[in-house]
């Protein structure tokens, strides 16, 4: 005679001196197939499967914490930024596209969005625009724009502020020429205040282009002491006192305080916890 309670398929009949000692065990009382767990055995089952269900419960709440923490992290760092930019990839520099700019003297340049947009409206668009002023030698050349034997060429990037809670605003610029940009080469005018020196300033590695090469430039500016409303205007300027001077790409990122996306994101991210409990 043998008994194991871990493999009911090695159990033999149990003599009738001893079956009364287990019944339902054989079966035959009950009409249960000889061989399977003692009733007993099920109600201590049983008993352990509330303390699971509350330790699943536990992990299920622990896993949408940190779904909420990744959510509300996700929110913050990339939600609501918003980007005008003027690049040699979105055709920003062929003569084509800028029907307003005039080659030696200067004129209007659109943004990439405006370009891209499907009616070609150039107006259409969030009214993103840089003036071109004393260019008065060179123009767009497909890749680049390029300014040359120019005294002084100014340009001013028209925008609209698309959050009312900014917090910086970041340049990012890549070109070349015998014009350095340093910290103090823009100026921002934003919400009644002006902004001329970078708070951060980093310069890259030089690249190869068609124009030669080019270096690209991360501006970024601390606009949070100034208010502004959504749709309100602003400005970046700078100029090129100097001749040979060469504009790959050039875009401005709008970056919104974190507390509003934050919060934004752990809204959403707590109605996803109430479903799941």
């Amino acid at each position: 005679m043998r008994i194991s309670l871990n493999n009911h398929r090695s159990c033999r009949a149990l003599p009738p001196t001893v079956a009364p000692l287990f019944p339902g065990f054989l079966g035959e009382p009950y009409g249960h197939r000889a061989g399977r767990v003692p009733p007993q055995y099920h109600t201590t089952l049983r008993a352990t499967q509330p303390q699971n269900t509350t330790q699943t419960n536990i992990m299920k709440t622990t896993i949408s914490l940190a779904a909420i923490s990744a959510l509300s992290l996700a929110t913050a760092t990339a939600a609501v930024y918003h980007v005008d930019s003027w690049t040699a990839a979105g055709g920003a520099f062929v003569a084509t596209n800028q029907p307003d700019y005039i080659p030696n003297t200067g004129g209007t340049l659109y943004s990439d969005t405006a370009i891209a947009d499907s009616t070609n409206s150039v107006t259409d668009n969030t009214g993103a625009t840089i003036d071109v002023t004393g260019a008065d030698s060179g123009g767009l050349y497909g890749e680049f724009f390029y300014n040359f034997n120019s005294t002084s060429t100014a340009f001013s990037a028209n925008l609209k502020t698309m959050s009312s809670d900014l917090e910086t605003l970041r340049i990012e610029f890549k070109g070349g020429g015998l014009t350095p940009i340093t910290a103090d080469t823009f100026t921002i005018s934003y919400g009644g205040q002006t902004f001329s020196t970078a708070a951060s300033f980093t310069e890259g590695a030089a690249e190869s282009t068609p124009f030669g090469p080019v270096t690209p430039y991360i501006l970024t500016y601390d606009v949070s002491s100034a208010s502004a409303g959504v749709g309100d205007s602003f400005t970046v300027g700078w100029n090129f006192p100097n001749a040979h001077t060469a504009i790959v790409d050039f875009s401005v990122t709008q970056v919104p305080e974190p507390s509003s996306s934050l919060l934004m994101g752990l809204g959403a991210a707590c109605l996803i916890l109430r479903r799941r409990l």
